[in-house]
Parts: structure tokens; C-alpha cells; sequence
């Protein structure tokens, strides 16, 4: 089991890293015991030693009178440094170690101490602020896993839907995984609706990439990256208020290739229908019975069935909340002329009613 570093051990960590580089900054340097305590914390843990490393990247990137060499091996520690620096110059390089250490917290640190799985049940929705300040809502019966680096924001979408609201990074790119098929959105909003072996994509705001890939999702993390991105295959791009699935169709040679289809004339009010499911509620507008039920379905645990097949194309158009399963009973009876009979408390039968028969 992967063991979870709390944040106060992780600050900690951190600000010791950025101590040591202080301490490697003064005109003094180390001294051979400094020296050896520096080892000693480096091989405590391998997060002493990530951490180091991060903070003197950033610091070695930084224009400083100092030019910081440390070769992280041990009794090989040496920092090479110019002479003479004034107290000025030394209050300024504690400064931008504060700066460094508070920077990479709120933006590298904490990026990742939220990685991990969230999951809904049936009829439960989730909100979730993520820490570089992007959105992403769960609807029920959904999964993902967050999987935040230093180089990406990536998201497997592993059952489900999900809505997301990204912060514009464009050094990080912002991905999202989902069956064979990748979103890549850099400040832009859109919903991912995985179905089986097929991805719709519901873009509101900005544009997104598409991009299909022959690797599963459903792996450990430290065997996705490079193999899933070298077989990442461009499909094409979806703009906001456009609709568009990812699906598998076979070639002229019989091999299961993926394209992108595109819902000709869709409106503003269509792209707002498909994720109107984040403001609470569910919208159709002359869809079937039977497509309206299969959405309530996602629900609720009852199973609906159908009296007779007929009755499945009945034309449906109204607003209901999500999740309230005797709302929708309630108003297929009052406005649709149907009838319900509950056979147990989950399982249900529409009957056609007098104006059917």
C-alpha cells in the first residue's frame, strides 16, 4: 500500500530542503560535520531528497551571486561560492528562499497531495476543488483518478462523468483520460461521459483536443505515462458548443481504429442539456421513454421496466431533478398519461395507460 505523507510532514521536509540551501549559500559553506549531517538527512528518506533536488533546480535557475554545485552522492556535497557577498546580498538570497519554498508549496507540493481515487454512488454527486484552482464535478456512479505532476494535470476518467472547469496553465497541460480516448484542454470547460466503449465530449467553454490512445486507462499510474504517450493518436478538435464522440470502428484490413464524430447543428441550449446535470437537474426535449429512463437509471438503484415495447418511443420533454426518481414517476403519470405499479421497493413497471391501450 502506498504510504500518504500528511502536509505538515511534507512542510516540514520542505523547509528543512530550503534551510540546507542556506546554509550551502553562506560564504562559509559546509564544514565537513554539516557535511555529513546533510547525508544523513538526504538518506533519511527519499522525499529529503526529492525535495532537495526540486529547490536547488529552481534555485539554480535563478540569477544569484552564488552558483550552487551539489551532486547529490554521497561525501560528494561541495558548494562552490563567491566571496565577499554582503549581508545585502545575503538578506535578498534568504528572501528567495523563502520565496522558492513558498512558491513550490502552493504550486507543486500540493498539487500532488490530492492525487489518489474519488469515487460517487449511485444517485450522489461531488464536487471537487482542485489545488491549482480547476473544477471538477463527479455525477453519480462515476470514478477518476487524480494524477497531478510537476510536467502535467492528468485526470483518469475511470467510470462514469465527470465536468471540468481547468485553470489556464499553459506549462502544465491539463489531460484527461477516458477508455481509449484523450481531452487535452488548457483553460476551457467541458463534460466526458465514458459509455462503454465510447467517449462523448461536451465542450462549454474554450476548445479541447482529442486524441485517442491504444493503451487501457485502468492501470497503475507507474505504468501509463510513457507508453500511453507514445501511442496517443490526434483525432481532431472540439470548440465550445460543440458535441463529439470518440468511437472504435473497423478499417479496410479489419483492425479497430478510432475517429471522432461530430453531432452535426448542435445549439448552445444542446451543449447546456448534456451537462445540465451540474446545476442539479436533467433536461429533455423529445427524447424516447426509453432513453429518458436508461438516464434517470443512473440514479437510483430501482430497476424500471417497460409493460410493452411500445411504449419505449413515447416522446419525453420536461426538467427533472437529479435524482428524484418519484418526481419523474409522478410526472409520466400527471403529464404523460403512463402508469407506474411498483411491484417492490426496487422494481418498477410503466404501463402504457387508457390512451395507449
Amino acid at each position: 500500500m502506498k504510504k500518504i505523507v500528511e502536509f505538515s510532514d511534507r512542510n516540514t521536509v520542505i523547509e528543512e530542503a530550503a534551510n540546507w540551501i542556506l546554509k550551502l549559500e553562506s560564504g562559509d559553506g559546509l564544514n565537513s560535520k554539516d557535511k555529513a549531517k546533510l547525508c544523513a538527512w538526504l538518506d533519511q528518506s527519499p522525499a529529503h531528497r526529492e525535495h532537495f533536488e526540486r529547490l536547488a533546480k529552481v534555485w539554480g535557475d535563478a540569477n544569484i551571486l552564488t552558483e550552487l554545485a551539489v551532486p547529490l552522492r554521497r561525501s560528494q556535497y561541495q558548494a562552490r561560492t563567491v566571496f565577499g557577498v554582503s549581508w545585502v546580498a545575503m538578506a535578498a538570497s534568504l528572501l528567495l528562499v523563502i520565496g522558492l519554498f513558498g512558491f513550490y508549496m502552493f504550486n507543486g507540493a500540493l498539487d500532488t497531495q490530492a492525487n489518489g481515487v474519488i469515487a460517487t454512488k449511485v444517485g450522489s454527486q461531488k464536487t471537487i476543488d482542485l489545488a491549482d484552482g480547476s473544477t471538477l464535478k463527479l455525477n453519480t456512479n462515476s470514478k477518476v483518478r487524480i494524477d497531478y505532476s510537476k510536467d502535467f494535470r492528468d485526470i483518469y476518467l475511470l467510470s462514469g462523468e465527470a465536468y471540468f472547469s481547468v485553470a489556464k496553465n499553459k506549462n502544465r497541460p491539463f489531460r484527461v483520460y477516458a477508455g481509449k480516448g484523450r481531452i487535452h484542454a488548457i483553460g476551457t470547460a467541458f463534460g466526458v461521459y465514458l459509455k462503454g466503449d465510447k467517449v462523448d465530449v461536451a465542450v462549454s467553454e474554450g476548445r479541447v483536443g482529442v486524441a485517442s490512445v491504444s493503451q487501457p486507462i485502468d492501470v497503475k499510474p507507474s505504468q501509463v505515462s510513457n507508453a500511453l504517450q507514445s501511442a496517443t493518436k490526434s483525432l481532431g478538435m472540439l470548440r465550445a458548443g460543440e458535441v463529439g464522440s470518440i468511437v472504435s470502428q473497423l478499417d479496410e484490413n479489419s483492425k479497430s481504429v478510432h475517429k471522432l464524430e461530430k453531432l452535426e447543428e448542435i445549439t448552445v441550449s444542446d451543449v447546456a442539456k448534456r451537462v445540465s446535470w451540474t446545476k442539479g437537474v436533467l433536461i429533455f426535449a423529445g427524447e424516447s421513454l426509453e432513453d429518458v429512463v436508461q438516464e434517470i437509471s443512473r440514479y437510483t438503484d430501482v430497476s424500471i421496466e417497460f409493460s410493452t415495447p411500445e411504449i419505449k418511443n413515447i416522446r419525453i420533454g420536461g426538467n427533472f431533478p437529479v435524482g428524484e426518481t418519484e418526481a419523474m414517476f409522478s410526472s409520466l403519470e400527471t403529464n404523460f398519461g403512463l402508469q407506474i405499479t411498483r411491484l417492490d421497493s426496487d422494481r418498477v413497471v410503466i404501463h402504457g395507460g387508457k390512451s395507449f391501450n
